[in-house]
């Protein structure tokens, strides 16, 4: 089930969060940080959003899975 954030009276650029986290050996996210955020609102919900996403696919380096550190942006988009 998905879950949609209505922001009202939207910027004509979609709001962006910058998140950092690291995906671990089984895939888990960890260290989760809102590095840049418009809005304390939209970086709860993409802190949210992260953590209830299922596993990840972990790094590998020499055929050993590794943690990865991330950095991705969250763009939010109006239901308009």
């Amino acid at each position: 089930r998905q879950r949609q954030m209505c922001i009202r009276d939207s910027p004509p650029f979609p709001p962006r969060v910058v998140v950092s986290f690291v995906i671990g050996t089984t895939g888990r996210l960890t260290g989760i940080r809102v590095l840049q955020s418009p809005d304390s609102k939209l970086s709860a919900e993409a802190v949210r959003a992260l953590e209830s996403s299922p596993h990840w696919k972990p790094g590998e380096l020499y055929g050993r899975k590794v943690p990865v550190e991330i950095t991705i942006p969250v763009d939010f988009r109006s239901s308009n």
